[in-house]
């Protein structure tokens, strides 16, 4: 089911807090907030104009939205307020994802004006106030982060799905697809989804040892997913696109 989103701005990230609380983030700082499930939408004040490109809340106050320039906001009254942690460089941030009120990933990362990649991949335990580098295990941009627990992370670099067991000290790479993923989430343990490039779904239930093919959502390029809870998920995309599917 398409929802009205008010605007034709592309969308990078959707998060849903609870069913009826949820956010999407995008080009030009924007950031709009439900209260209803996703039937109406209003703008918050992020404080920016970069593009924002991921959204992620661990309860109904505290988030953190990234984004170009090494973007990292924080919000601990529900949208309202956002604040700056740390200082813009110039390379851009693809995705937060925090497991709980302390320990989150950023990922992200940029062609070198020198040539090659930059990977960046940080992880903080102590709410975003600190952050520890871990890109010397890749040489991809990093597109998208997600946690089952605090040990087990999943990362995609476009094509290829990573995963680590141990915190983020060591990676195993998963799959490698023509395909290009841009979102990665888990619903438990074991079954996860991936979204990308023309409206690309693909599938977990082996904790991502074997993916499949799901039919397409849309055509448009998806760039993020979220579930509240088992029986619905969110996807937002290009031109406005923002998706609403009920198990």
């Amino acid at each position: 089911m398409s929802l009205s989103s008010g605007t034709t701005s592309r969308f990078s990230s959707v998060c849903f807090v609870t069913q009826d609380i949820g956010y999407v983030v995008g080009e030009g700082g924007i950031i709009l907030k439900t209260l209803n499930g996703g039937t109406t939408w209003d703008n918050q004040n992020s404080g920016v104009i970069l593009s924002l490109s991921s959204v992620c809340f661990t309860d109904i106050d505290t988030g953190y939205a990234v984004g170009s320039q090494r973007t990292i906001l924080k919000t601990t009254y529900g949208g309202k307020t956002w604040i700056q942690l740390g200082e813009n460089d110039y390379y851009p941030l693809s995705e937060v994802y925090f497991i709980n009120s302390n320990t989150g990933f950023v990922v992200g990362g940029s062609w070198s004006s020198f040539g090659g990649v930059v990977p960046i991949i940080h992880k903080t335990t102590d709410g975003g106030n600190s952050w520890i580098g871990l890109s010397k295990f890749f040489n991809e941009i990093l597109l998208s982060v997600f946690m089952t627990d605090t040990n087990i992370i999943y990362a995609s670099c476009g094509t290829n799905i990573y995963n680590s067991i141990d915190g983020g000290s060591s990676w195993l790479q998963q799959t490698q697809s023509e395909v290009s993923f841009t979102s990665i989430l888990f619903i438990n343990d074991s079954t996860g989804f991936a979204v990308g490039i023309n409206g690309v779904t693909v599938k977990t239930i082996d904790e991502g040892s074997n993916w499949i093919t799901l039919p397409k959502i849309v055509d448009e390029n998806l760039w993020s997913l979220s579930f509240p809870d088992i029986s619905v998920a969110y996807a937002v995309g290009d031109n406005g696109t923002i998706i609403k599917i009920e198990n």
